[in-house]
């Protein structure tokens, strides 16, 4: 049976999943906000990320093809699976650059937890969908 396209989930149920990705959800924005508290990080805006070294904008577009190619590549391969650590990875690059290039900021700290989220959710995700 599918659901909005994603297959019947067998372990938790329908209930359990979006019940994990709003607990997930909620984590993310309050561990966003303390930490922003707590280091006194400027608030990111969410528009299109400015990377501070020509190097790290090749490695991310570079890394951003691969992701985008891996359907053609390996056509068995589920994208909701890969999605979220595509994102641990591209935030961990983030927070690296910014540990590097504007430490004063601490920028980084938010990034990190981004990881961290995203990797969480890359497990709930590969417990429902695998």
């Amino acid at each position: 049976m599918l659901i909005w396209g994603l297959p019947y989930l067998k372990r938790g149920g329908r209930v359990g999943f979006f019940l994990l990705i709003s607990i997930g959800l909620v984590w993310f924005f309050a561990i966003d906000r303390i930490i922003r508290r707590k280091f006194n990080t400027p608030k990111r805006n969410w528009s299109w990320y400015k990377h501070d070294s020509k190097g790290f904008a090749a490695l991310f577009y570079l890394f951003l093809l691969a992701f985008i190619l891996i359907p053609f590549v390996y056509p068995e391969a589920n994208l909701l699976l890969t999605l979220p650590f595509a994102g641990t990875a591209i935030n961990l690059l983030y927070s690296l650059e910014k540990y590097i290039y504007r430490t004063e900021t601490k920028l980084y700290v938010n990034y990190l937890s981004n990881a961290v989220f995203w990797l969480i959710l890359g497990g709930v995700a590969f417990t429902y969908f695998h």
